[in-house]
């Protein structure tokens, strides 16, 4: 993950983006994030690099977080933390402009390392042409594929991590067809290296939380009366309906607290098999693990 940097621009259709999540005032500077990766028995080093922004008059910050003077010029020490977070996604537009902008929300100062892929699939047969955006056997299969139970290695598009129990590993997938894959997989105690982030019907389930609150009734049932293919795309309505200019992701990491008190106050449910019923989501426990993470460094 070399010269990565927090503004990375992408192209379409790219299966493995390094992010660095950060937020700084210091000037700018070049901060080295190292860690040890290692292939079977060969071991090397790598070193991560990324530009420290300044606020001034005429240089805008990475993230528009702090509500800062134009002259503030305060000198911060920089405060990184250790831990990698790994995305896999079963989907790739909204969440990676979710996860990749949560640097709105890290400590001035603060680096965070954040891999996000989203394996070519099939999505169940739906669609027979290989494509971006997978079913959970999908995500399963991918990370079965490049992951090394006995070393805690991870080689995703030539690039080697050695992950630790201080990383984490998240999978991340709708409801919508996939209730059958899903429930094979978490109606089994999961003492795996990888957690599911599961929304029902979708990921907009959580921005919704973001931006507009606790599920009104009317919103539960127009989903309830909806078939099951039928409810992201009616979430998705809804958010454009009682939002202005729609339940943008980009932003969303701001009101994560907001996020995270609604959620609670709906409640987290499951079914039988663990998957989440409807207007809930596992993102809540992403969301309340990487706050405590980052309130470390404040």
């Amino acid at each position: 993950m070399e010269g990565y940097h927090n503004n990375i621009e992408r192209e379409d259709l790219v299966p493995i983006i390094a992010v660095i999540l950060e937020n700084s005032i210091m000037k700018p500077d070049k901060l080295s994030y190292t860690r040890t990766i290692s292939r079977k028995v060969k071991r090397v080093a790598t070193s991560r690099f990324l530009e420290l922004t300044s606020f001034t008059t005429s240089n805008r910050p990475i993230f528009e977080l702090n509500d800062l003077p134009k002259n503030y010029s305060r000198e911060v020490k920089t405060k990184r933390g250790t831990r990698l977070y790994i995305i896999i996604s079963g989907a790739e537009k909204k969440e990676y402009k979710y996860f990749s902008n949560l640097g709105q929300i890290v400590p001035v100062g603060m680096a965070v390392p954040l891999v996000f892929a989203c394996p070519i699939g099939f999505k169940s047969g739906a669609n027979t042409m290989s494509h971006y955006g997978s079913a959970p056997n999908d995500i399963v299969s991918y990370w079965e594929e490049r992951f090394d139970e006995e070393t805690s290695v991870l080689c995703i598009d030539d690039r080697v991590y050695e992950l630790s129990n201080e990383d984490r590993v998240f999978f991340v997938s709708d409801v919508d067809e996939y209730h059958e894959q899903l429930s094979l997989y978490l109606s089994k105690s999961n003492d795996k290296s990888y957690k599911w982030i599961i929304s029902n019907p979708c990921f907009e389930t959580w921005l919704y939380y973001s931006y507009v609150g606790t599920p009104a009734k009317e919103h539960i049932e127009a989903l309830q009366n909806e078939s099951i293919s039928q409810r992201s795309k009616h979430l998705k309505k809804i958010g454009n309906d009682v939002h202005k200019g729609g339940l943008d992701p980009r932003n969303a990491p701001k009101y994560i607290h907001n996020a995270i008190e609604r959620c609670d106050e709906y409640g987290y449910k499951v079914d039988e098999n663990n998957v989440p019923l409807l207007f809930c989501t596992d993102m809540l426990f992403f969301a309340k693990d990487f706050i405590e993470y980052i309130s470390k460094f404040y």
